[in-house]
């Protein structure tokens, strides 16, 4: 259950998606918790590692990876079931003369085969998306020996610093210009599943979004690449070398098996 903050506000609270109705500040909501600079540099690298020239970015919003990246000379198509924010990212490609590609799509009903070298799925998205579903397009979309970067969280080390709490509360302001934006933010902890409810305070509108997804521990998380043809074949922390620290941020490189197994339809 939402806990409705007077810090956002007395007008009447409106329920939405931030990947449509609020597409357009979603740049601005996003902007300092992310660190796009470094998370370019690393999908970067590894592309290159693995002389990937192409690659599919899955969920990819506005833009923020698959505009740099087409920049530097990698062919880039995104994909986002939110015709809004593709719109977006659409019309920041042609402003920054980017080549990368978009389009609305439906993560499980791609369409794609044999087409990539690489596939990236960045900021979490991925416990959001119907992986089963996703991930048996993109064994299909990859080509022989395609590569498949994760970048998630150790869901361990999160439950581990909330020290036994299934609930956690934020709140925070951002300017822009002449938008103001007041963030009340309620993270649930339930079983394997987190939920989170954001009320938006924008311009003295107010909005309300709520997600879920499921916490997969790393292990688990191997598992179905494995049952889905895709075999983990580097680890790293924080976007670094992979280590046993406390970090909750995890990114996972699989490489395409030639024989997936049986996998359930979700």
């Amino acid at each position: 259950m939402l806990i409705l903050s007077p810090y956002c506000g007395e007008n009447k609270l409106r329920s939405c998606s931030l990947y449509r109705e609020l597409a357009k500040y979603y740049d601005i909501i996003v902007e300092p918790f992310v660190e796009t600079g470094r998370e370019n540099k690393f999908l970067g690298r590894i592309l290159a590692e693995h002389n990937a020239k192409s690659a599919l970015d899955i969920a990819c919003g506005t833009g923020r990876h698959a505009i740099p990246l087409s920049k530097r000379g990698f062919r880039i198509t995104g994909i986002d079931s939110s015709r809004a924010m593709i719109r977006i990212a659409r019309k920041k490609a042609v402003e920054k003369k980017s080549k990368a590609q978009f389009l609305a799509r439906d993560c499980r009903k791609m369409g794609f085969r044999n087409a990539f070298d690489a596939a990236y799925c960045m900021w979490n998205s991925f416990y959001l998306l119907p992986y089963n579903g996703m991930l048996r397009c993109l064994n299909k979309a990859l080509k022989e020996n395609g590569i498949l970067i994760i970048d998630g969280k150790d869901w361990v080390n999160v439950r581990k610093k909330l020290k036994g709490k299934s609930q956690t509360v934020w709140e925070n302001e951002l300017v822009k210009g002449k938008k103001t934006i007041r963030i009340h933010r309620e993270d649930f902890f339930t079983g394997t599943r987190r939920i989170v409810n954001v009320e938006y305070g924008i311009n003295g509108k107010r909005f309300s979004t709520k997600e879920a997804g499921e916490t997969i521990p790393l292990g688990a998380l191997e598992k179905i690449l494995e049952r889905h043809g895709f075999r983990v074949i580097e680890k790293y922390r924080d976007l670094k070398k992979w280590s046993e620290s406390s970090s909750d941020s995890v990114q996972l490189v699989a490489r395409k098996s030639i024989n997936p197994s049986r996998s359930p339809r979700v």
